[in-house]
């Protein structure tokens, strides 16, 4: 019988596009001579081309549900597809396209009507550059608060000095930019010092000016306060630069009241967003607040302050502006913060270390996530993503950058826990407070802070922070800082103890330390110096009869508790951070475990008189105190960061007890390989993905590989 019917495997020859009757919803590899329906309505789909495709070849592709403009249909190819290695995409709702292969040269063209696009978007940056703050001027008549760095920005709707925002910049890829950020000014003299510029591309801000206590403050992005060098003079806020463009404002004016009067006063440092104010009788200017960009997301991110102007009789010391602005002290001024740009508070007298210094500049890119910033060991950076983009921020140093399509194998991100060690106390005669836990700093699991970005090959330095000292009178020893690269976590402040030294305030630190017994005391600042976001909290105060009973130390979740007439203070709780699980940490004796959570950096607890109650130590390794019937103090625990507990005149022990030493904590791709170098003390565990590694003493450096 003659066939009447052929079937089509026995030609060899096209018979079109076959239509695949399954909907595609996710990434898949196409076959010649088909067709695809592909529905994009939850997520983007990519579609891999054929890999060794003939000429003639079709492959035919369409938006089946009217979605590829919200989530594209990404095309990739081993071959060019348009004469291009780039990958194309399909963005308009409904589209469709007919690709056939043609040769090696331009790979896969289309036959119909093209509706293809690039598949990367354009590399539109934005940017934000804060200049180094300039530090404040000092002189018998004040001082005077240095003006904030010059301020750029593209993002939101303002620049510094009050204008618009400037445009964003549109890029290419692989091509090398320059990005440098700016040192804070340091306070050297009565003139204080000018900060110094940032960079990204062609975008320049300019270091903020010195204060000065001797006149005319300083021109910069942001102007310096104007001093009076105790009424012998009358300085004028510097100016801000209006070249390349306006940045910042203009520094306040002195108060002049006489030779030697105590209500001559400084003027304030400029901010990005406001003047810095001009001082008054007997009160320091302050200094300009900065501007709130919101380039890394949320809100109140303010970048930019003019440091606070000072006052010869102490009456009112000017405050530093919004931004990481310096305060006036009576003393010696506050420097600006870090990666704010703020400039420095004017101090009366020779400011010491780094008191009065300008805050270092930053420069932070905000740019579509489909790119990869790759960039040298000379720069430190962090990156996050927050919506449809990437936010990098640089923290320090100088280097080319260049914006790629992969991530550049030799670095890697790393999320840290770094603890310092908690503060020690003394023996009080009515009470000592307990120890302050030392700072904690942690990426880890916190959106507003990104893991560090790093380099292969490179040493990174770290120090294991020792807990403070026990003491027998006086404020009990601070802890050691505790260090990991770019990160210092600064140790907990003493807790005081009233034995022959008549009663005390705890200690500043990481988080503050317990006041003592006898009196009304204060507890220490926590968050010193400070940091954003907050390493620790205050200590509390002491207490008065009967139980003359000393507060409780600060910790990294809660102020430590003031004492009552009855009860000491208890310590403030710890911080979970689960960066090793509580399984592993138990194992190497890290953190305190509670449950399945891991608590560091909780405060002592104070100390009381007699059978009155003394402070539990916070969850986190804080030492309970001691009674005087019971005594009971304990040392904070090692590798928690805790605050020692409080101790009392009336037991056996001749010393208040020691701080907890700190802890370092790394988490890392399980793809890498640390090499820890001589002096330290470290163990690596494994969790998912991701290797763990705690570093419980010493101090050295490490490599990834």
């Amino acid at each position: 019988m003659a066939q009447t019917k052929i079937k089509k495997e026995l030609i060899d020859a096209s018979f079109g596009t076959e239509w695949q009757s399954t909907v595609e919803t996710s990434n898949f590899t196409a076959e010649a001579s088909k067709g695809y329906f592909i529905n994009t309505t939850s997520a983007g789909v990519t579609v891999t081309l054929p890999a060794n495709p003939s000429v003639g070849d079709i492959v035919e592709l369409i938006d089946y549900a009217g979605t590829s403009a919200t989530n594209s249909i990404i095309i990739a190819s081993s071959n060019n597809i348009e004469g291009s290695s780039d990958d194309k995409a399909l963005k308009t709702n409904f589209a469709s396209t007919r690709l056939v292969y043609s040769d090696a040269t331009k790979g896969w063209v289309t036959s119909s009507t093209s509706l293809l696009e690039e598949a990367l978007p354009a590399l539109t940056v934005d940017y934000l550059v804060v200049a180094g703050g300039g530090s404040g001027g000092w002189g018998s008549g004040g001082g005077s608060g240095g003006g904030a760095g010059g301020l750029r920005t593209s993002y939101g709707s303002t620049t510094g000095g009050g204008g618009s925002a400037e445009s964003s910049l549109s890029l290419i890829g692989s091509t090398n930019y320059t990005v440098t950020v700016g040192a804070g000014a340091s306070a050297t003299d009565s003139t204080g010092n000018d900060g110094f510029s940032s960079t990204f591309s062609t975008i320049t801000s300019t270091g903020g000016g010195g204060g000065n206590g001797n006149g005319d403050g300083r021109t910069g992005g942001s102007g310096g306060g104007g001093g009076n060098s105790n009424g012998s003079v009358n300085g004028s806020g510097g100016v801000a630069v209006t070249s390349p463009v306006v940045q910042g404002y203009a520094g306040g004016n002195t108060h002049r009241a006489g030779v030697n009067n105590n209500n001559n006063a400084g003027g304030g440092g400029g901010g990005a967003g406001a003047v810095g104010a001009n001082a008054s009788s007997g009160v320091g200017g302050n200094g300009g607040d900065g501007l709130e960009v919101n380039i890394i997301g949320g809100t109140g991110n303010y970048y930019a302050g003019g440091g606070g102007g000072g006052c010869r009789g102490d009456l009112v010391e000017g405050t530093g502006g919004l931004g990481g602005g310096g305060d006036s002290l009576y003393t010696e001024g506050e420097a600006g913060e870090v990666n704010t740009g703020g400039g420095g508070g004017g101090s009366r007298s020779t400011p010491t270390g780094t008191n009065s210094n300008g805050g270092s500049g930053v420069v932070i890119l905000r740019y579509p996530q489909q790119y990869f910033i790759h960039y040298p060991g000379t720069l430190a950076s962090s990156t996050t993503t927050v919506g449809t983009d990437k936010v990098t921020i640089f923290t320090s140093g100088t280097g080319n950058i260049t914006f790629e399509t992969s991530e550049d194998p030799s670095r890697l991100n790393v999320d840290y826990l770094v603890v310092a060690g908690g503060g020690g106390s003394a023996r009080g005669n009515y009470s000592s407070g307990g120890g302050g836990a030392g700072g904690l700093r942690t990426s880890y699991n916190d959106v507003s802070v990104a893991a560090l970005s790093l380099s292969t090959s490179t040493n990174y330095t770290i120090t294991i922070g020792s807990g403070g000292a026990a003491v027998a009178n006086g404020a009990g020893g601070s802890g050691g800082d505790s260090t990991f690269s770019t990160i210092t976590s600064n140790g907990g402040g003493g807790g005081y103890g009233s034995l022959n030294a008549g009663y005390g305030n705890g200690a500043d630190g990481g988080s503050g330390g317990g006041g003592s017994g006898e009196s009304t005391t204060s507890g220490g600042s926590g968050n010193t110096p400070s940091i954003t976001p907050s390493q620790g909290n205050d200590g509390g105060g002491g207490g008065l009869s009967p139980a003359w009973a000393g507060g409780g130390g600060g910790g990294a979740g809660a102020t430590g508790s003031t004492a009552t007439t009855s009860a000491a203070g208890t310590g403030g709780i710890g911080k979970v951070v689960n960066i090793l699980n509580s399984t592993d940490a138990a194992a190497v004796s890290v953190g305190e475990v509670s449950g399945s959570d891991v608590y560091y950096a909780g405060g002592g607890g104070g100390a009381a008189e007699g059978n009155a109650t003394p402070g539990s130590g916070g969850l986190g390794g804080g030492g309970n105190g001691g009674n005087g019937n019971g005594g009971g103090s304990q040392n904070g625990a090692n590798n928690t960061g805790g605050g020692a507990g409080g101790e009392d005149y009336y037991t056996s022990p001749s010393l208040g007890r020691a701080g907890g030493s700190g802890i370092v904590i790394l988490r890392y791709p399980n793809t890498k390989t640390i090499t820890i170098g001589s002096g330290l003390t470290g163990t690596t565990a494994t969790d998912g993905n991701n290797k763990v590694t705690s570093f419980t003493a010493g101090t050295g450096t490490i490599t990834f590989s």
